[in-house]
């Protein structure tokens, strides 16, 4: 494909031809484009639209925006729109970062302009191999944070802070969550911080360090101090807001705070109504409910439940499923605890309704009607 089409271009005629051949191999995400040839296209075509444009060609005058609340040029949104897709092995990261080191600054800066936040893209380009490793592989995740540690150099090389952020926020949960180095995660982001400043990002990953080891009281002292400020999901659809946002509702569930809890669930719920999560957002009102019933506010956990069972009549119930399926399971499971108040039902764990990675034996469970459920929100006592 990338031969397909003379390479330079010196005639004006063969300008507009040359910018839609590199607009569609850019844009065809499955076309195989390594990190270095996405980085010298999108230049190419940068150049070319603003030469064309000069003719009064009007190149991309009447796209919207990717995200409308960052001001940013429409390259930038198509740079980071085929390079993230493409992000899938640790070697794509290095041969990415190598691209950008030999360019000279201005091209540097023109390509990095974009990436403003630490949240949303980086986050997404700098977790991409993570993907493509098995959690026993522990040498690859070795070689996966030598990779972050050479992109977190270069952001330094560039004086890119957002660059910085975003790698240490992922070499951080890297060494914490797979590498089992807790101290050396917590010195990344103390450190990037003390040298570019800190971000909700970087505050956010201290806490999630926190709640991974059961530390449910700093975690969520520092969740209530992040989470307000943290814009993110509204900003650049990043949904690591919304789901620290149900993290401290569990450790304040854990820290038999449950009106907390139930206030933080109800922020997740509010957090995740446009990021089109809809089984997710109906185990959060089942989280929701069981903790306001826990708090001892009975009508307004029967109101919740009973949003939730609405909201579970119109998934799938069936393994084949699954992750609607676990829903039914998991909330049923959750009203019938509080029903049948007996001792014979164990109670729900916090946060058990969203947890994103419920157990596959579930799958082996029966289907049960929903409206079983209703009577169970009849029935509480």
């Amino acid at each position: 494909m990338e031969v397909d089409f003379p390479g330079d271009v010196d005639d004006p005629v063969e300008v507009l031809p040359r910018i839609l051949y590199l607009s569609k191999l850019l844009l065809e995400i499955d076309f195989p484009i390594s990190a270095d040839r996405i980085v010298a296209y999108t230049l190419e075509l940068w150049r070319l639209s603003e030469r064309a444009n000069s003719q009064d060609v009007r190149i991309g005058g009447v796209l919207s925006p990717m995200y409308p609340g960052l001001e940013r040029s429409m390259f930038s949104d198509m740079f980071a729109a085929v390079l993230i897709p493409r992000m899938r092995k640790i070697e794509d990261l290095r041969t990415l970062i190598s691209s950008i080191d030999e360019l000279d600054a201005a091209d540097r800066d023109r390509l990095l302009s974009g990436f403003t936040t630490d949240d949303g893209e980086l986050r997404l380009l700098f977790n991409g191999p993570w993907i493509s490793l098995k959690r026993a592989d522990r040498g690859g995740y070795v070689d996966y944070a030598n990779a972050l540690e050479e992109a977190l150099s270069a952001g330094r090389r560039w004086r890119h802070h957002p660059w910085m952020r975003a790698s240490a926020r992922t070499l951080s949960a890297i060494l914490d969550e797979m590498l089992d180095r807790r101290e050396d995660a917590q010195r990344i982001v103390t450190a990037t911080a003390q040298e570019v400043g800190s971000s909700p990002n970087l505050d956010d990953q201290l806490a999630v360090i926190a709640f991974n080891r059961k530390e449910y009281v700093a975690a969520l002292e520092s969740w209530q101090r992040v989470l307000p400020r943290w814009d993110a999901d509204k900003l650049v659809y990043d949904l690591q807001p919304v789901f620290s946002t149900r993290c401290a509702a569990v450790a304040a569930a854990n820290l038999g705070k449950w009106d907390v809890a139930a206030d933080l669930f109800g922020q997740a719920i509010q957090r995740s109504t446009t990021l089109g999560m809809r089984p997710w957002r109906v185990g959060l009102l089942g989280d929701r409910g069981c903790a306001l019933w826990r708090s001892g506010d009975r009508k307004g956990a029967v109101a919740v439940f009973s949003e939730s069972v609405e909201a579970l009549e119109k998934l799938p119930n069936k393994p084949e499923s699954f992750a609607e399926y676990a829903v039914q399971k998991l909330v049923g499971h959750t009203l019938a605890s509080l029903a049948v108040q007996d001792g014979s039902m164990a109670m729900p764990i916090p946060g058990m309704c969203s947890d994103l990675a419920p157990s596959e034996g579930i799958k082996d469970l029966p289907p049960s009607p929903t409206i079983y459920a209703w009577f169970l929100v009849c029935d509480s006592p």
